[in-house]
């Protein structure tokens, strides 16, 4: 099944780098393996409610803000 778009994370990679210093150490504390963090922010695979709130909680998002971190949709070329 393809996709109809995919989602742009650089905001959600700035705000871990900057509260968890690389990708790896905040997929240690959300407990799940880095390569499993690299494919959500890869758009391989998809983020899980329970993970987009686990994510807001460890990185201090308030929910007015989720949608500037976890629903940015890449712009499509023809």
């Amino acid at each position: 099944m393809n996709k109809i778009f995919e989602y742009d994370y650089t905001n959600l990679r700035k705000k871990i780098s900057a509260d968890y210093g690389s990708v790896n150490k905040f997929a240690k504390a959300m407990g799940v393996r880095g390569s499993t963090m690299h494919y959500r922010l890869n758009n391989k695979v998809e983020w899980q409610q329970d993970d987009v709130y686990k994510a807001c909680t460890l990185l201090m998002i308030p929910k007015c803000e989720i949608g500037n971190y976890f629903y940015n949709a890449k712009v499509q070329g023809n």
